[in-house]
C-alpha cells in the first residue's frame, strides 16, 4: 500500500513537471482547486492506508497481550488454588493431631484406682492363708452371727478369795462378719467396712480366734 501511495505521488509530479516546462504558464498550469483535489485525495488515500496498518498493530498486540495475560492468569490463579488446599490439609492435619493427643492423654483417675484398688485387695485376700474360706463365704449367703448374749446369774455370796492364775488381756476388737476378719478399732480398714458388717466386740484375743475368726494381716491383732 506504501509503494501505490509513492508511485502516485511520483506520477503527480511528472505531470506536473510536464506542464511546467512545455507549456505556458496560463495553458498548463492547473488551477487551485484542481491542486486542493490532488492533495485531498493524498492525504484520504494516506489516511486510509495509515488507519488500516494501525488497526492490524493494534490487533496483534492486543492478541499478544491478551494470550500473555491469560496465561499469567492461568497460573496465578492455579498457583493460589494449590497454596489454599495445601494450608486447609495443614489445618485438617494439626486438628486432627490436636483431638489425637486430647483423646490420648485423657482417662479417669478414679477408675484407675478403683482397679488398683480391686486388684490389690483381692490379691490380699488370696494370699492371707484363707483364700479358700473367703472364697466360700462369698459363694455361700452370708449368715448372720449370733452375739453370744449375757448369761443372767443370780446374785451369790462372796466366795473366798484364792489365788488364781493372771487373766489374758481383754481388747476392743471390730470383727467383720463378712469377711470372717478382726481388727483393732483403729485399724484403717475398719473404714472401708460397710457398717451392717460391723461387730463391736470386747474380749480376749483367743476367743475371737475360738470364734471362727483371723486376724487382719494389717493391724495384726
Amino acid at each position: 500500500m506504501k509503494l501505490k501511495r509513492v508511485l502516485a505521488l511520483l506520477l503527480a509530479s511528472v505531470i506536473l513537471l510536464l506542464c511546467l516546462s512545455g507549456c505556458s504558464e496560463s495553458d498548463y498550469l492547473l488551477s487551485k482547486s484542481q491542486l486542493d483535489e490532488m492533495l485531498a485525495d493524498a492525504k484520504a488515500e494516506g489516511y486510509n492506508e495509515g488507519y488500516e496498518d494501525g488497526c492490524n498493530e493494534i490487533e496483534d498486540k492486543y492478541s499478544n497481550d491478551y494470550d500473555s495475560g491469560y496465561s499469567d492468569g492461568y497460573d496465578r490463579g492455579r498457583s493460589d488454588t494449590v497454596d489454599q488446599y495445601e494450608r486447609k490439609v495443614k489445618d485438617a492435619y494439626s486438628d486432627g493431631y490436636n483431638e489425637g493427643v486430647s483423646d490420648g492423654a485423657s482417662f479417669d483417675a478414679d477408675a484407675v484406682w478403683k482397679d488398683g484398688y480391686d486388684y490389690g485387695y483381692n490379691y490380699g485376700v488370696s494370699t492371707s492363708g484363707t483364700s479358700s474360706g473367703y472364697t466360700e463365704k462369698q459363694s455361700e449367703p452370708t449368715a448372720a452371727v449370733a452375739m453370744p448374749q449375757p448369761e443372767i446369774q443370780e446374785a451369790k455370796a462372796p466366795a473366798p478369795q484364792q489365788e488364781t492364775a493372771p487373766t489374758a488381756a481383754t481388747y476392743d476388737y471390730i470383727i467383720n462378719t463378712n469377711t470372717g476378719k478382726f481388727h483393732y478399732n483403729w485399724c484403717k480398714s475398719v473404714g472401708k467396712m460397710a457398717e451392717k458388717n460391723k461387730w463391736y466386740y470386747t474380749g480376749t484375743r483367743d476367743s475371737v480366734i475360738n470364734m471362727g475368726y483371723v486376724p487382719c494381716k494389717n493391724c495384726n491383732p
